[in-house]
């Protein structure tokens, strides 16, 4: 049983972190820019995202902290200045608090936190796992990651044990990003960048969920590609949802960042992605394979 504290855990994935987290036995701290009470069996903390109060007691207490907190990348149809401005500082601005309360107050809690896999490369093109250089791809969203990990690799000063998920797109039957699939699917011709033979790398939720109970347990800093074992084409993905094979047609890559600047990158980047540190921890994935969903 430990302490945890989290940040960005009333989300998606952070509402199933806990539910799993609760199940184990530990005790949960959830900071918010909500009120603080506690509410079915979670302990929620009221704080700004900028600074941490001095004392802190959720922070005096915990064993380990799992950072989620982060604008969506599906927020806004282009990404203009105020939000390309968000999703970095959403995701660093939390850290860089805790951090700063951590080393005031000489504590060292191990980190977990969520990382991207846009700064593997800035095209279709290319097999990555952990050891893969992350310092060379130029679009904006590989500037979000590492200045993400940036902000969690600062508390190994602290003497922390710090791990990073890079987390790909998290797919369960049903959920925000599967149901805007499907309307891909009815349509008889489809124009995509390369045809949609760009790299689709997901995961399965409860398969993340499982990555991270795995480094809760786990006595060393680990960075973690969070992907399925097998990986599928933008294509591939939307004939098995269909059933049947569609037809696409090529539309350059400078249409899509005409259409929608800077967040194209997440139509033109998408590589082909592994995990060796799941390889050899012979993780035992719930689901293999997009059919399996």
């Amino acid at each position: 049983m430990a302490n945890i504290v989290l940040t960005g855990a009333t989300g998606y994935i952070g509402n199933a972190l806990c539910s799993k987290l609760l199940e184990q036995g530990h005790f949960l701290w959830v900071l918010t820019r909500g009120k603080t009470q506690t509410k079915n069996g979670i302990n929620y903390v009221h704080y700004d995202g900028l600074s941490i109060p001095n004392p802190f007691p959720a922070l005096d207490k915990c064993n380990s902290i799992i950072h989620l907190a982060g604008l969506s990348v599906s927020t806004g149809f282009r990404w203009n200045k105020a939000i390309r401005k968000e999703l970095v500082e959403s995701r660093t601005e939390p850290l860089n608090a805790i951090f700063t309360y951590c080393k005031a107050n000489k504590l060292s809690p191990k980190l977990i936190s969520a990382g991207g896999v846009s700064h593997y490369t800035d095209g279709p093109n290319g097999d990555f796992t952990e050891q893969s250089p992350t310092d060379t791809a130029q679009n904006f969203l590989a500037h979000v990651c590492r200045e993400w990990e940036k902000s969690a690799l600062q508390f190994k000063e602290l003497g922390s044990i710090v791990s990073i998920v890079r987390t790909s797109v998290v797919l369960e039957k049903g959920n925000a990003v599967f149901q805007s699939l499907n309307p891909l699917t009815k349509i008889p011709l489809l124009a995509m960048p390369y045809k949609g033979k760009v790299g689709f790398p997901w995961i399965s939720l409860p398969d993340l969920i499982n990555i991270y109970i795995l480094l809760l347990s786990t006595e060393e800093s680990i960075i973690c590609n969070a992907v399925a074992p097998t990986q599928d084409t933008l294509a591939d993905i939307l004939s098995k949802i269909k059933g049947r094979k569609k037809q696409l047609l090529p539309l350059p890559p400078f249409v899509m960042q005409w259409i929608f600047g800077a967040k194209s990158t997440l139509f033109l980047q998408g590589s082909s992605l592994h995990s060796e540190f799941l390889n050899s921890q012979q993780f035992e994935f719930q689901v293999n394979e997009f059919s399996e969903l």
